[in-house]
């Protein structure tokens, strides 16, 4: 209608070509399509919604559960969550998001917490799945404390990718191959990531200790890297198995931190070791117990310019020519610091305000790093070995062995001699009876 009486005030104007030009675009503009289409469609739910008339795409017509807008949207739709209520009202709901929805994302502001069970579920399978979630807070109510709020499981054709911000999730698990990012969340359970590709933890508040394990018993199975940054972890991180672990200086490890790497139960096959980096401040007592390796790989430990408040043990669970190789460079130990077998410490310019304690049998080599002062309960043997690492490379190392005999509280002084590794040093005199205390301290002028 509007476009004919256009046409007559042109003609009667005189503006035939005008009027031509009109009539050519005639039939195309009868192509264009009065309602728009985006490249991405929004659902919407709301407490005001209906399951029954809701429909896909339309603000005008919500869903009333999350649920049935998951069970209506498309790979790369978005699902607008309106508030449940009031305050403290949520969704009593346990999500199942379809395997076959390959790009989701959910948006709040909501609340997502059913009673009992499972509050969000999601195994993809085929192509890669991308679940996004955006200031929802999804949480389980159930008082099993083994039930997750979040699960997400990989497949052998899926590693589905899990994008988390600004949201509050309760404990979650991502299993086999899951990528997860977790931006300005806040925990009120620990998450749990188990054989992971690769895990992000940026800007978070983390409750709860969590948990972190790579189980190489499958030998093909991708190691991927975890890295949390400008975090707290308020009870900690535990590690298991064979993980690569980062967290940088910004982060705050608290309250009684127990950082365990110990893979004896895995079924470890392939050759390959723990890469541990803590760069962050540690509040707790921690314990890097490292497995034995059966490969060429090397328990690395990395604390490079970090604090530790409490005491620190590394140890390795059994004699191994794979060695921890740990360093401490610009570290700040300010609890004793305890070495077992096997492992090589390099703490230069590092800040000790207690002695490292070297423990061990009194056969085995000693590792004694620089400036450090080692003490070993032990029968004491005939001879044993006090091993410098890293060796030397000149005579300018100097070590001093103290023993002191149980029974006859006399201090003798220790002789030694120097090779290019290490001292062999000799109990003097031989009425020292083999219980005690003996103390080494290497220096390097």
């Amino acid at each position: 209608m509007y476009i004919a009486a256009f046409r007559r005030a042109l003609q009667q104007i005189g503006l035939g070509p005008l009027y031509d030009a009109l009539l050519a675009l005639e039939p195309a503009l009868a192509g264009i399509s009065a309602t728009p289409t985006s490249p991405i469609t929004v659902t919407y739910v709301a407490p005001n919604g209906s399951d029954t008339t809701g429909t896909r795409g339309n603000i005008f017509k919500p869903f009333l559960t999350v649920q049935a807008a998951l069970l209506a949207v498309v790979s790369g739709d978005v699902i607008d969550i309106a508030p449940a209520g009031p305050p403290g009202t949520r969704y009593a709901e346990n999500l199942v998001v379809p395997a076959g929805l390959l790009d989701v994302t959910l948006r709040g502001p909501a609340e997502i917490s059913p009673a009992t069970g499972v509050a969000l579920t999601y195994t993809p399978t085929g192509a890669r799945g991308i679940l996004n979630i955006d200031d929802v807070t999804i949480k389980t109510r159930d008082p099993n404390p083994a039930i997750n709020a979040v699960a997400v499981t990989g497949t052998a054709s899926a590693d589905p990718e899990v994008y988390i911000k600004d949201s509050t999730i309760g404990r979650s698990k991502f299993t086999d191959l899951v990528f997860a990012t977790l931006d300005g969340v806040e925990t009120v359970a620990p998450p749990v990531f188990i054989n992971n590709q690769d895990v992000f933890v940026g800007a978070c508040f983390i409750e709860g200790t969590m948990s972190v394990t790579y189980d190489d018993a499958v030998a093909t199975r991708p190691r991927g890297d975890s890295s949390v940054v400008m975090s707290t972890l308020n009870a900690g991180v535990e590690l298991v198995g064979e993980p690569v672990f980062l967290a940088d200086q910004a982060t705050r490890i608290e309250q009684g931190a127990v950082l365990a790497i110990d893979a004896t139960a895995l079924g470890i096959t392939a050759a390959r070791a723990p890469d541990i980096t803590i760069n962050g401040s540690v509040t707790g007592p921690c314990v890097f117990a490292f497995r034995k390796t059966t490969g060429a790989s090397r328990n690395v430990l990395d604390l490079t310019g970090a604090e530790f408040f409490d005491t620190v043990t590394v140890s390795v669970n059994a004699a191994d020519v794979n060695r921890a190789q740990v360093t401490a460079d610009n570290t700040v130990l300010r609890g004793t610091v305890t070495v077992g077998e096997s492992v090589d410490l390099e703490a230069s310019n590092a800040s000790i305000s207690q002695p490292i304690v070297g423990v061990g049998s009194g056969a085995a080599n000693r590792p004694i790093p620089d400036f450090v002062n080692t003490s070993l309960l032990l029968p004491f043997p005939t001879s044993y070995a006090v091993a410098i690492s890293p060796p030397m490379i000149d005579a300018n190392y100097q070590v001093a062995v103290t023993a002191t005999d149980v029974a006859t509280p006399v201090a003798f002084v220790v002789a030694g001699s120097q090779t290019t590794t290490g001292y062999d040093v000799a109990a003097e005199p031989t009425l020292f009876t083999g219980v005690g205390k003996c103390d080494s301290s290497v220096v390097r002028n």
